[in-house]
């Protein structure tokens, strides 16, 4: 995935693992889903291998609002483009999610579809956006404010995680993330299996002639 978003060396490959298993971690929410669902974040300005610029944004997110992290991306991915034009980041997308919810009572998922419709209506003005949304210039700033509170919040959560795992709960996350990235060919290799074993003495009598 680091590779097809377009980073070459092995040490930032090896970044780009360690931060989505660790907003992973953080968040209770699959790394590899992460990391494919994270080359949104381009369309809020953040290129590959600058993912840690959103971690206020993920972490306010994952401790204050009812959405994941990977539900924001998916936002981000189909609004960024406009939220950019209107001079928003990460941070602002993400203060606002916080106000929808918390000062209006929307759920998560119609907080994303009015902000992405007041977006569309707003022609690049943060004023009409806020308007139409039904939030005042206080209260926004308010939440930029707590986003940037919540920096460290995702290294916080993971650390917690990754010291309260058991041996047994660690396996059974990497044999989840192995599943969802090789479940095709998982899925194969258990139909085959039999026939392998089957064939298994055979093989070695074949050997045993050869010799």
């Amino acid at each position: 995935l680091a590779r097809e978003q377009g980073l070459k060396t092995a040490e930032s490959m090896r970044d780009f693992a360690q931060f989505w298993d660790m907003v992973g971690d953080a968040t209770n929410e699959n790394a590899v889903s992460l990391a494919k669902a994270g080359v949104a974040l381009r369309a809020v300005g953040i290129e590959v291998g600058e993912e840690s610029k959103a971690l206020a944004a993920f972490g306010f997110i994952s401790r204050e609002t009812t959405s994941s992290v990977r539900e924001f991306l998916t936002f981000l991915e189909r609004t960024g483009p406009e939220l950019r034009e209107m001079g928003l980041g990460v941070n602002e997308a993400a203060a606002v999610m916080g106000a929808l919810e918390k000062e209006l009572g929307l759920t998560a998922r119609t907080a994303r579809t009015e902000f992405r419709e007041a977006v569309n209506e707003s022609e690049g003005d943060l004023g009409v956006l806020l308007r139409t949304l039904g939030l005042t210039a206080e209260q926004y700033d308010d939440y930029r404010k707590q986003v940037q509170d919540a920096r460290g919040v995702i290294e916080e959560n993971a650390a917690i995680l990754k010291d309260s795992k058991t041996p047994l709960q660690e396996i059974q996350a990497r044999i989840g993330a192995l599943t969802l990235q090789y479940g095709g060919w998982i899925e194969k290799a258990a139909q085959i299996a039999p026939l392998m074993l089957a064939a298994g003495p055979a093989v070695q009598g074949v050997a045993l002639l050869k010799g």
